[in-house]
């Protein structure tokens, strides 16, 4: 699903160092630049 540039491309990934979660991570993917990421992110978009 694709919601303002951030696409989840799945719900079952693993990221080294988080453990004890048995559903699975969430990846996704930002389509924009790096500037617009920090914007969302806190929140001055």
């Amino acid at each position: 699903m694709l919601i303002g540039g951030i696409w989840q491309y799945t719900s079952s990934g693993s990221v080294s160092g988080i453990s004890g979660i048995s559903s699975g991570i969430d990846r996704n993917y930002f389509n924009g630049s790096r500037a617009r990421l920090l914007a969302l992110a806190n929140n001055i978009a």
